[in-house]
């Protein structure tokens, strides 16, 4: 894939490799739970949701350059997880193997249930829970300027103190774009019906 106008230092790091993106308290949930799970109510249109599948973004051999993709998952960089902060889990291919739905074959089985939600292109999909044991590196990335980020290797007990050490070294958010705050009104009530 060609890099999505991401800062190039950030992109070297994802370009190649499978994806789970969440937020802090995402992250704490996981590291309590020693997997990623698929929980709570959201995405219940998602094609992963249908399948059982935890959702990665799929940057391999298999992802496709659509035409203004990314667009549709930019949001992962901490608006989708309304956080300051986004964590980026590497997963494994290798380690996690045939449970990976990659790019490609997600595309596929698409082509069958296009009701569902579905970035195209760069979504995969892991069948059932991921154990930590197939996080690789984990990429905490700045929501409000993406070349600042930090990179910690694998999970351990130094990942949340890191966590906090970041947070803390960022400047103050800046003030709300309004057309940001419009959008997450609207995604409110729609999550409220």
């Amino acid at each position: 894939m060609k890099n999505p106008r991401l800062p190039e230092s950030l992109w070297e790091i994802l370009d190649g490799r499978l994806w789970h993106a969440t937020g802090p308290e995402g992250l704490e949930g996981i590291l309590t739970d020693s997997e990623i799970r698929i929980m709570g109510t959201r995405y219940q249109g998602s094609l992963c949701r249908f399948l059982g599948c935890v959702a990665l973004f799929d940057f391999g051999p298999t992802a496709v350059d659509d035409w203004d993709q990314f667009r549709n998952w930019s949001g992962w960089f901490g608006h989708q997880q309304n956080s300051r902060i986004a964590a980026w889990l590497e997963i494994d291919r290798c380690a996690a193997g045939a449970r990976v739905k990659d790019a490609r074959e997600l595309h596929r089985i698409w082509q069958d249930h296009k009701c569902k939600t579905f970035i195209p292109g760069v979504e995969a999909g892991h069948e059932g829970p991921v154990s930590i044991g197939v996080i690789g590196k984990v990429l905490l990335i700045d929501r409000y300027d993406k070349s600042t980020f930090t990179l910690h290797d694998g999970i351990d007990e130094s990942l949340l103190p890191n966590l906090s050490d970041f947070m803390r070294s960022l400047p103050p958010a800046p003030d709300p774009d309004p057309l940001d705050v419009a959008l997450e009104a609207r995604r409110r009530r729609r999550r409220s019906e």
